[in-house]
């Protein structure tokens, strides 16, 4: 039962970080529909690399890396 309650604990904090890059995504000029896309492509990266889903950090260094991602692309929207 305990593993269970910080599993749901731990995915609960995982769905918050991410909305709140999302938010930041939106709040600096994205589409909602990008950031969403943007999210998912470095979920998807997170996952290649094999990346621990560790919460908070995992989506501080989403935003990094959508944020450098974004970097190479003459509009920064995108």
């Amino acid at each position: 039962m305990a593993m269970t309650i910080r599993a749901t604990e731990r995915n609960e904090e995982l769905a918050r970080a991410r909305l709140s890059v999302r938010h930041g995504l939106i709040a600096n000029g994205m589409t909602a529909e990008l950031a969403e896309y943007r999210c998912a492509a470095w979920e998807a990266e997170a996952a290649r690399r094999n990346v621990q889903r560790d919460g908070r950090f995992f989506w501080e260094a989403g935003r990094g890396w959508i944020d450098a991602q974004r970097a190479f692309r003459k509009d920064r929207a995108s």
